[in-house]
């Protein structure tokens, strides 16, 4: 019936097919997509607000929220001139926040700066809540006067941006 020959193939022929399923079946254990889904539940206040480290200045006031400083009737006598203030940015709330961004409304020319705008991306912690910075406000020393004239009144605002970190 079965010689030497034909058994040799049979069993060669089992084993491949063996190994071939064998190796599919492994691929497909292995090749799975794993997909992990949750959801997170923020319990607690999430609020920064910004304020003075001394005396308000005149003109300034801060928004009831706490995330807009708004400084009116500001004044400065020529181009380079400058002034600043020391803002504290405190975190008042139960949770960790993140500075997405300090969003600026300025009059033109004037110029924001200072190391208020290195918070940008910083985490300000419920154990470390307070961070002082200072901001300066600064006539554009490249302006002709064509924007602002000596002794006229300009203002600005900025505006926090956070979420929880």
């Amino acid at each position: 019936m079965f010689n030497f020959k034909n058994k040799k193939l049979i069993t060669v022929t089992s084993f491949v097919l063996a190994l071939v399923l064998t190796a599919g079946v492994a691929y497909a254990a292995l090749s799975g997509v794993l997909t992990i889904q949750g959801n997170v539940n923020l319990n607690g206040d999430l609020k920064l607000e910004f304020m003075f480290a001394g005396p308000t200045p005149p003109g300034a006031t801060v928004t009831p929220d706490g995330q807009t400083l708004i400084i009116d009737d500001f004044e400065l006598l020529q181009p380079g001139a400058f002034e600043y203030f020391d803002i504290i940015i405190l975190n008042t709330g139960s949770v960790d926040a993140k500075i997405v961004a300090i969003v600026e409304d300025v009059d033109s020319p004037l110029v924001l700066g200072g190391s208020l705008f290195h918070f940008e991306g910083a985490t300000i912690t419920v154990d470390d809540f307070m961070k002082e910075a200072i901001l300066t406000v600064q006539w554009d020393i490249d302006d002709n006067y064509a924007h602002l004239n000596a002794g006229e009144t300009k203002s600005f605002k900025i505006t926090l941006d956070y979420v929880p970190n």
